[in-house]
């Protein structure tokens, strides 16, 4: 599971592309302003913007320190997840990579294309790259193009004249855009691409993970291979196509045979015995598509934290609406040693904060494998995590692995500091009055490193369930599970943030800012509904948390609404009735998780996480485009490139993105 950062995509409107450096505030008066251990990481790089939304270049300088081996092994890894981008692109929605491919074909030829056309197709060129597909990837719904069909064909016609391969036949161009017209320009068609609501989130959503298939064919059926498939009903007959490399070949084979292929490469440059075996068994495990295999990849992978770490396969689930398949990702980082040396302390400290957990003793673990953890710096990410989308993981997300064998959490605070640095800080003196707001910006890097910290290290891997439930609680609890997964870490981190611990080893040190905490949480639930541009639905699980919890502590009465010299602020009433307030529904949501209560669940999420107030959100975003503040911020991670002897790879340098709409045809070009 991971924890998500307030990001991503370009709008339909044209970015303006003018790299600058983004200046840092001068630091307040106070022995304690940034993470613990200083960043190393240049402030960010703007790379363009797009009316309300940032796109930022990150850098890595601390890839040039590394050992030219890590360097290598940094490079291969980054190598075999770009390899697999497009599966994503693809799973996400059947018509995703014939746009694409018709767009890199147009942008590639910009001489051919009358010049008032251009603004509007890198426009939608850069929408469709930063969400990685024709829907919004925060929201799910569908990203409408500043163009019209017209405007389309006449593009597309100059320039398959001028030689553009478009990725259809010659003559076959017309029926093909006639073909796509609806997909591209049509909102109510396939208008969402995950959707959970009634009356069957199968048939209402265009995620490419079932074709022909409904929720009542599945009943009776049973999955062997549910995170890497895709399930087909033909003639009445339901199928199971396996993505993996083969013998025999499967699913996208072709793409992962490149991703198996660069693994090949990667695995001499390993860090540790137990870094090749994770890497071999995973090597099998996109061979074969062998669940076992994934699984026994895992159980290596989480022993230690290396100093080139990653992510990569089949792994979150948060776009199935059932919450079980898994789109594509790779993420490669490196180690941030000072704030790693803090999660150390925090992960030998995991005992005794499940022992603090409020909830009854029978879900609390007797003995809990401290988990393996390191701070990272981002340098490679693709798939579903291109832009740069989480800000932290932990893995495995399989509840029976995690009581038995433990977890491992990757951080990214610098990546976090890019985007408070655009963003966050602004909005904790915005949506604050004075002078708390500006305390708050002077706390927000400590304490989001604690929120962070909390919720992938301890929340995720906290508790137990019952053995009543014969299997993983996901599959008992169905498609709310992953929000009340990250509902509970969130938790979790309200809940332990406040204990004397946290200062003692390091991850909050400052004691007004750990006092502000509550606060300071508040203030996400209250910006968060940015996010939601359009409409009153909320899909998304982390999304679905917050409203959640909105929910649950303003009718404790720990949080409410208060005009202060005419703006509208959410406030902490009482930071005791807060921390209560946090412990109760942390009760409430592991009871359920550990007993399997389906049905209490649904209705929580049904009831109170699923729509929000749009005269609230209209209020945010106007706030937000009054101070010129980006509703979003999009994270490029930087670029690998090999360095050459004799036609072998024989090094790699890191270098922040230089151009978006360069890059977009870079990446583009391979699929």
């Amino acid at each position: 599971m991971r924890l998500a950062v307030l990001l991503l995509a370009c709008s339909a409107l044209a970015c303006r592309t003018a790299p600058r450096v983004l200046p840092r505030a001068s630091p307040p008066p106070s022995p304690v302003e940034s993470l613990p251990g200083p960043s190393s990481v240049p402030p960010p790089r703007l790379l363009a913007t797009a009316g309300d939304v940032a796109v930022l270049a990150l850098d890595a300088p601390g890839f040039a320190g590394l050992p030219r081996e890590q360097r290598l092994l940094a490079y291969w890894l980054a190598q075999a997840a770009n390899a697999g981008d497009s599966i994503a692109l693809d799973q996400g929605y059947r018509h995703n990579l014939e746009v694409v491919r018709l767009l890199r074909g147009i942008l590639t030829h910009p001489q051919a294309v009358q010049p008032v056309l251009l603004p509007p197709l890198r426009a939608y060129a850069r929408a469709i790259y930063l969400n990685h597909g024709l829907h919004d990837a925060e929201t799910g719904q569908k990203i409408l193009p500043p163009l019209t069909p017209a405007d389309l064909r006449q593009a597309a016609l100059a320039a398959q004249a001028a030689g553009a391969e478009l990725g259809v036949p010659a003559k076959r161009l017309d029926f093909e855009l006639r073909a796509l017209e609806a997909a591209i320009f049509d909102p109510n068609v396939d208008a969402v691409r995950t959707s959970r609501g009634d009356p069957d989130p199968l048939t209402s959503s265009s995620v490419n993970l079932y074709d022909g298939v409904a929720l009542k064919d599945l009943e009776s059926f049973r999955e062997r291979y549910p995170l890497n498939s895709r399930l087909v009903k033909e003639q009445g007959k339901l199928s199971e196509l396996v993505a993996r490399a083969g013998p025999p070949a499967g699913l996208y084979a072709d793409k992962l045979a490149r991703v198996v292929a660069a693994l090949d490469l990667a695995l001499p440059y390993a860090t540790s015995a137990s870094q090749r075996a994770s890497l071999e068994q995973l090597v099998f495990y996109l061979r074969s598509g062998d669940p076992d295999r994934f699984r026994d990849s895992q159980r290596e992978w989480l022993k230690a934290a290396a100093p080139v770490d990653y992510v990569l396969g089949f792994i979150e689930t948060y776009a199935d609406p059932r919450g079980l398949k898994a789109l594509f990702e790779g993420f490669v980082g490196i180690e941030d040693k000072p704030r790693s040396q803090v999660l150390q302390r925090l992960s030998q400290s995991a005992q005794y904060f499940e022992e603090r957990m409020p909830w009854a003793a029978e879900w609390k673990r007797a003995q809990v494998q401290p988990p393996a953890a390191a701070a990272l710096q981002v340098v490679a990410a693709s798939g579903e995590n291109r832009p740069q989308s989480f800000s932290g993981v932990n893995l495995p997300n399989d509840q029976a692995e995690r009581e038995r064998l433990g977890s491992k959490s990757l951080l990214l605070p610098s990546f976090d500091e890019a985007v408070a640095e655009v963003r966050g800080k602004a909005l904790a003196r915005e949506f604050n009055p004075p002078p708390l707001g500006e305390q708050l910006a002077r706390c927000l890097p400590q304490q989001r490193f604690a929120q962070l910290a909390f919720h992938e290290m301890i929340g995720h891997a906290s508790g137990k369930v019952s053995v009543a439930l014969r299997g993983d609680p996901s599959a008992a609890l169905g498609a709310s599970y992953n929000t009340l997964e990250e509902a509970r870490a969130e938790l979790v981190a309200h809940w332990l943030v406040f204990d004397p611990r946290t200062r003692e080893i390091g991850l909050l040190p400052d004691s007004r800012c750990q006092e502000l905490y509550a606060q300071y949480a508040t203030t996400q639930w209250f910006t968060y509904v940015a996010q939601v541009a359009a409409g009153d639905r909320v899909e998304e699980d982390h999304q679905r948390a917050d409203q959640l919890m909105i929910w649950w502590f303003t009718g404790k009465g720990a949080i409410a609404e208060k005009m202060i010299g005419g703006k509208r602020y959410l406030l902490v009433t009482d930071p005791a009735r807060w921390h209560a307030a946090s412990g109760e529904l942390l009760v409430l949501l592991q009871n359920i998780k550990s007993t399997g209560r389906a049905a209490r669940l649904h209705d929580l999420v049904s009831l109170h996480a699923s729509r929000l107030d749009t005269r609230f959100r209209d209020e945010v975003i106007a706030r937000l485009k009054a101070l010129g503040v980006p509703r979003r911020v999009a994270a490029l991670a930087p670029v690998l490139r090999p360095v050459l002897a004799d036609g072998k790879v024989v090094d790699a340098s890191a270098e922040p993105v230089a151009d978006l709409d360069s890059q977009i045809l870079i990446d583009w070009s391979s699929y």
